[in-house]
């Protein structure tokens, strides 16, 4: 008994430090600046969500610029004014729109929506989905030059957030770019955390757990191991109905007919409702009949009450 105890104790620490080591270093790994280029800008995108379903990554956009592109006359507090309009293109993204900052006006926070590519991620590949997308980051601004047309000017990205229950890394994929460069190009991808599949785990696991005890209990009591109690066949009951509820309960929320179903639910479903049968079958074959006579006795062979002498009144 000792040994289980003390294995339980490893597993619950291991769950734990699975946990909180994701939720330190988790947030956010990956490529990161912290002040713009020489007269350019700083483009800072903070990942905050996820719709598997839809592969859509959500992030809020922030844009800082160098002192050089910013009106002097200003006066917006912390908000950088352009004393030109700018243009951040960031692609791709859901509706495809260009980030417009009018000149004279604040830079304020925008949020976009980022498109995975096609087939890097797929929900019904719970919890080992990946999601994956290569990003475009440029930066143009009006009137650059004598023909009005736009010129681009140097950009720096920084990526940061974190997104609960996942991990978020960024790597540009040309290494060799200069710092300040005219555009940038990042591999994005998004992957579930350790803690959430540890925990997935261990939902499954107690899911497998139910049918093996109460198939042990019942083919006990149908074998006369074990006294028949009539609560056993509410208890399998409650079994089979809490079934869907711990499955719904998985990280991530699996959408029906994914392979945790084929391979886990559905079986776990058919054993209980085999168990279930077998307490019925214990308690007809146990049970005291309606007229008083007492049940079947399970050592004795098929057939002995026929066997006996009748007995007659006189």
């Amino acid at each position: 008994m000792g040994h289980r105890h003390r294995d339980f104790a490893v597993a619950y620490a291991v769950l734990l430090l699975a946990y909180f080591n994701d939720g330190r270093s988790g947030a956010f790994e990956g490529y990161t600046d912290s002040e713009p280029p020489a007269g350019g800008v700083l483009v800072t995108m903070e990942f905050n969500g996820i719709d598997p379903v839809a592969r859509l990554m959500a992030a809020t956009v922030e844009v800082d610029i160098d002192g050089s592109l910013a009106d002097p006359d200003a006066a917006t507090g912390q908000l950088d004014v352009p004393k030109e309009a700018l243009t951040v293109i960031v692609a791709p993204t859901a509706d495809g729109a260009p980030l417009t900052y009018p000149a004279g006006q604040p830079m304020t926070l925008r949020q976009i929506r980022i498109p995975t590519e096609p087939g890097s991620g797929y929900i019904r590949d719970w919890p080992f989905d990946r999601y994956r997308t290569s990003m475009v980051v440029f930066t143009e601004r009006a009137g650059g030059t004598t023909d009005s047309t736009p010129a681009s000017v140097p950009v720096d990205v920084s990526f940061g957030g974190a997104v609960q229950g996942w991990h978020v890394s960024a790597e540009e994929v040309d290494h060799t770019a200069p710092a300040g460069s005219l555009g940038r190009v990042f591999d994005i991808e998004m992957r579930r955390s350790l803690g959430v599949v540890l925990f997935g785990a261990t939902i499954v696991l107690i899911l497998i757990s139910l049918p093996f005890l109460a198939l042990w209990v019942v083919i006990n009591v149908y074998r006369g191991r074990r006294k028949f109690e009539p609560a056993f066949l509410s208890w399998i009951s409650a079994l089979l109905f809490a079934t869907m509820t711990i499955r719904n309960f998985l990280p991530g929320s699996p959408p029906a007919g994914s392979w945790v179903d084929i391979a886990v639910v559905i079986w776990v479903m058919i054993a209980l409702t085999v168990a279930l049968c077998f307490g019925v079958g214990s308690w007809w074959r146990y049970s005291r009949p309606v007229s008083g006579e007492p049940p079947a006795d399970p050592n004795e062979p098929a057939g002995a009450e026929q066997d006996k002498p009748s007995t007659l009144v006189t």
